[in-house]
């Protein structure tokens, strides 16, 4: 049986530093900054995507009358990638038979003009109104609605909108609203004047003079209820006006296989043949069976075995870890930066990705010291972007907490004996420590003491 990395050829952008912590967004897009062959050739086409590309395609082209929908799902569900994807496509036309294939069989449509706005521009001076306008090359056109800010009407979208088939893309709102209540406008405020301009556009575009025009909102109910609230009473005035709803699209199926499709395109340029991946699955299913015959597990080999091929060459207990915790507010702002402390019980020591933070502190010390590998492992992962981070083990001298780490140094100074080395947790500190070095742990202390200062 061959290994992982005889059957698996890793893409060269997973080793390119710059790219670890890149995270597109529609500013990206709008200016022109995304490679769009790179793009489609590292991207999955969930069937999220292709209902949202089929459908948009057969708006511009004026063949249907449904020109709303709505990405939901929680931080890292896809959203962003499904609204560049589309950018792309209405952008580029000679990609579109390489990329939609049977799905889509565009007729003598050229290139579709494509605006967009993402809610983390809260400095935005002209509201969203003005930022799609001079997007358009129409900035006069709304002269009136800038100072002071206030909603333009239905009468005043259709006339900026008209003309070729185009794309609108508002991404992230619900956050741009939280942020807008804050700032007054006379008696008003922003969020609901901004509120008002939205219902008017999804209101105007489903007047017959912008049959070709198609908007695409995406919405973050899991972290910003509030701002979610701005969204949802536009769709509202869009239903009761128009006589019918947007098409709400989940841009990933987490209970499907998906996620594996995602990550194997992103990840790796060769994938092994079906008949090598099932010479693993029932390798590993062998090894289940033995396992079972010594009575250490209850699991199913066969079963083992199909969801070893399904996930190849993942593990199949990452979809339910990611399941797990993508709708977990606070997961999502730590991914954001916007939290920068986060507290967690030893729950927290697996299935989470917290490169944005840069400190580890343990206030309790499990026994077994893989689990402190595990906690160190959330921050000390790619995407990292600092050159070390720091790992602090807090314990009351006396205390139940001191005798762990007491037996700990002794069961890491045997490792240390066995195999000549010791998890990379335990650096400086502890293994001066567990080696017997206590003056240089001391000063190795100190230096540590003077950073955080």
């Amino acid at each position: 049986m061959k290994t992982l990395k005889q059957l698996c050829k890793p893409r060269s952008s997973v080793f390119d530093r710059s790219r670890r912590d890149t995270v597109l967004d529609l500013t990206n897009l709008i200016e022109d900054k995304i490679n769009p062959e790179e793009f489609f050739a590292e991207n999955y086409l969930t069937d999220g995507m292709k209902r949202l590309l089929r459908e948009a395609f057969r708006r511009f082209e004026g063949t249907s009358n449904q020109g709303v929908f709505v990405l939901t799902q929680a931080m890292g569900g896809g959203k962003t990638h499904n609204m560049i994807g589309l950018g792309l496509l209405a952008n580029h036309p000679k990609l579109r038979q390489q990329v939609l294939g049977d799905l889509y069989q565009s007729i003598n449509l050229g290139k579709v003009r494509v605006v967009g706005f993402t809610g983390r521009e809260s400095d935005a001076p002209l509201g969203i109104w003005g930022a799609i306008a001079e997007q358009l090359g129409k900035k006069e056109l709304f002269k009136d609605y800038y100072s002071p800010l206030s909603a333009p009407g239905q009468t005043a979208w259709v006339n900026l909108l008209k003309g070729d088939p185009l794309l609108i893309l508002l991404d992230e709102l619900p956050p741009y609203f939280e942020d807008a209540k804050s700032k007054a406008i006379g008696n008003s405020g922003l969020a609901r004047v901004t509120t008002t301009a939205l219902s008017n556009l999804l209101v105007a575009v489903g007047k017959d003079e912008l049959a070709n025009v198609c908007v695409v909102i995406s919405d973050l109910k899991a972290t910003y209820e509030g701002g979610s609230q701005q969204i949802i009473k536009a769709l509202e005035d869009l239903k009761g006006e128009v006589g019918r709803g947007a098409i709400t699209l989940e841009p990933v199926g987490f209970n499907t296989d998906e996620v594996y499709h995602i990550l194997r395109k992103r990840l790796f340029e060769e994938l092994p043949e079906e008949s090598e991946i099932w010479e693993v699955a029932r390798a590993y299913a062998q090894a289940v069976r033995d396992a079972k015959q010594m009575d250490i597990t209850n699991a199913s080999p066969d079963k083992f075995a199909a969801q070893i091929r399904e996930s190849y060459p993942f593990h199949f207990a990452i979809r339910d870890l990611y399941a797990r915790f993508r709708e977990n507010p606070s997961f999502q702002m730590v991914r954001r930066g916007e939290l920068r402390l986060l507290l967690g019980t030893d729950a927290a020591s697996e299935g989470l990705n917290l490169q944005r933070l840069g400190t580890l502190i343990n206030l309790d010390l499990p026994w077994n010291p893989t689990r402190l590998e595990q906690r160190k492992g959330r921050i000390q992962r790619i995407g990292q972007l600092r050159d070390t981070v720091y790992v602090y083990n807090m314990r009351y001298k006396g205390s139940v907490e001191d005798r762990v780490h007491e037996l700990l140094s002794e069961r890491l100074a045997a490792i240390h004996q066995m195999f000549g080395q010791i998890p990379d947790i335990l650096e400086d500190v502890w293994i001066e420590v567990a080696m017997g070095e206590i003056e240089h742990a001391k000063q190795t202390s100190t230096l540590y003491q003077n950073n955080i200062q």
